[in-house]
């Protein structure tokens, strides 16, 4: 088991672009502000859904 996390690890998610070329900064943040509301709205949706089934056993009856 490792002891401590390598610097890749540490880093947390990669920038946006290629392998060799970085997205210029203004596109990287323009990206990252659409996946931020992308991913709000998933969850508004899995909420409104949840909230609208009647309680289940988990089994479909």
């Amino acid at each position: 088991m490792p002891q401590r996390m390598n610097k890749l690890g540490s880093a947390g998610a990669p920038g946006t672009g290629s392998f060799l070329f970085a997205d210029p900064a203004d596109e990287q943040h323009a990206l990252a502000e659409a996946e931020h509301e992308a991913h709000h709205k998933s969850l508004l949706a899995l909420k409104e859904y949840q909230d609208g089934e009647p309680s289940t056993n988990g089994h479909g009856h």
